[in-house]
């Protein structure tokens, strides 16, 4: 082994190292503050919920356009829709690529950033697009 490869080596097992723990310091704050019970099963929600964003953000194409073709015609669908897709299948990438970073972080108390929490195009029950929540909670209609 050469002198270079050591080194490679050695510094590949520094950055590793460095990485478990900046990616486990989050579960020792959370010990420290007894909320260890909510705390593993928000990391796995968050980091699901990034995935499935990443994966599915090209949905959004497919929603949008649909949603505009039945409202507005074939040929707004297809111009209009689909670049609204595409603005919101860039926004649900980001956001899903930002959870997936900040999985074991608790920010927010591991709360969704976009609401629907998930892409499908099943939308039928909303009312409107995509949006992005806000931190403030809503008031509830009685």
């Amino acid at each position: 082994m050469t002198w270079q490869q050591h080194h490679a080596q050695r510094r590949c097992l520094i950055v590793v190292g460095l990485s478990m723990c900046v990616w486990t310091a989050p579960g020792w704050a959370a010990e420290q503050q007894e909320q260890l019970p909510a705390y593993p099963a928000g990391v796995v929600r968050k980091l699901g919920r990034g995935a499935a964003n990443v994966l599915s953000s090209p949905l959004e194409v497919l929603y949008h356009a649909r949603n505009v073709k039945q409202h507005n015609g074939t040929i707004a669908g297809h111009t209009v829709g689909a670049l609204q897709g595409v603005a919101w299948m860039g926004t649900r990438l980001v956001v899903g690529l930002f959870e997936v970073v900040t999985a074991p972080y608790p920010l927010n108390e591991f709360a969704p950033i976009l609401q629907p929490e998930f892409c499908s195009l099943q939308y039928d029950n909303w009312v409107g697009t995509p949006s992005i929540a806000s931190t403030a909670a809503e008031p509830t209609a009685k």
